[in-house]
């Protein structure tokens, strides 16, 4: 998804893909990645789809000027969908821009 490539603090980025899998079923995961172009390192990976089916969304929670993910099943506004987070913290919780 090359809408879903964005930098998200000084050498830190995100991204999202979808991938086939040997079993034939379709998977998009998330990616955080930070580093220079002469060496990124993937510092997390998650499964948000599997088969078009989400694991995960985002929303925003503007009192507290973050992201936060929101797992299926959970309560809370949902992020609209497609959307991916501006950047990332280490408690799922995203800092808008």
């Amino acid at each position: 998804h090359i809408d879903r490539l964005q930098q998200t603090g000084p050498n830190t980025y995100f991204a999202c893909a979808d991938f086939k899998g040997s079993d034939g079923k379709m998977y998009d995961l998330d990616f955080w990645v930070k580093g220079t172009a002469g060496k990124l390192t993937v510092t997390e990976t998650m499964l948000h789809k599997e088969q078009g089916k989400e694991r995960y969304s985002w929303f925003e929670d503007e009192t507290a000027g973050v992201w936060k993910q929101k797992f299926a099943g959970e309560a809370g506004d949902e992020h609209p969908k497609g959307e991916h987070p501006k950047e990332k913290s280490s408690k799922k919780e995203h800092p808008k821009k």
